[in-house]
């Protein structure tokens, strides 16, 4: 009987621009034999309720320096079996 081969979940977080996306999910993923799942994405906004203001993006949302909403990747088919612990 082998070895049992276990799949496992694994997130990303990628905050620091859409390069830094594509080369996790075009290049190193596949490298790994990752495939990716899903990728979520939320707003952040301002705090308080809306008649205070808040619910707003931190940032408009067109800025081309700062941006109000951050995204994960989601992914699996991580086998355990592949890394040396």
């Amino acid at each position: 009987m082998g070895k049992p081969t276990y799949h496992r979940p694994l997130s990303a977080s990628v905050a620091y621009g859409k390069q830094y996306r594509r080369l996790l999910i075009d290049k190193l993923f596949p490298s790994w034999g990752i495939e990716n799942s899903v990728e979520w994405y939320w707003v952040k906004v301002t705090s308080g309720t809306t008649d205070e203001g808040g619910g707003r993006p931190v940032w408009p949302i067109d800025s081309s320096d700062r941006k109000c909403y951050e995204g994960v990747s989601m992914s699996s088919s991580l086998s355990i079996s592949d890394f040396a612990w």
